[in-house]
């Protein structure tokens, strides 16, 4: 929040390859919206588990409850269909994100996504680098904010 790149009160984060749900849980306590998309079913699954799990644990320690604003699709982060699903249940596009987040694993197809659809100056999160950062055409790398703890980098739209 110091560097401006969250804003609880307006920042809208989607997780493209959210498996089960728990940065969605983490980025609920710091922005307004926070969208997952899942492709296995089974991963997805998890997430009613474990948030029960959570949520008992929260009360137990006196902590704020996990908020109304976690949601979580079933579908393939590459597939317009998806997004459609999305802007009918939520009223979102994908150009409304402010912050996008993947795993290494899709992240050149998520990066030109990015790069043509979002708006200027979302953050795109790459989860799983190291030393040796990716660079992307139209996404300026934050140098100073990448790699955190050499596993995290983050980009911003030019």
């Amino acid at each position: 929040m110091k560097q401006e790149i969250l804003h609880p009160e307006s920042s809208l984060f989607l997780d493209m390859g959210c498996a089960d749900g728990r940065v969605n849980v983490l980025m609920s306590f710091l922005c307004k919206r926070s969208v997952g998309i899942e492709l296995d079913e089974w991963t997805l699954d998890e997430y009613k588990v474990l948030k029960l799990e959570l949520e008992e644990e929260l009360r137990r320690q006196g902590l704020l409850p996990i908020g109304k604003n976690i949601h979580l699709f079933l579908g393939d982060a590459t597939d317009p269909g998806t997004y459609r699903r999305i802007k009918s249940d939520l009223g979102i596009r994908f150009s409304d994100f402010d912050f996008f987040y993947t795993y290494l694993v899709m992240h050149e197809e998520y990066s030109t996504m990015v790069t043509h659809e979002a708006k200027r100056g979302a953050i795109f999160m790459v989860y799983g680098v190291d030393k040796v950062l990716p660079r992307y055409g139209g996404l300026r790398l934050l140098g100073d904010l990448s790699p955190m703890e050499g596993i995290l980098a983050l980009y911003r739209k030019e």
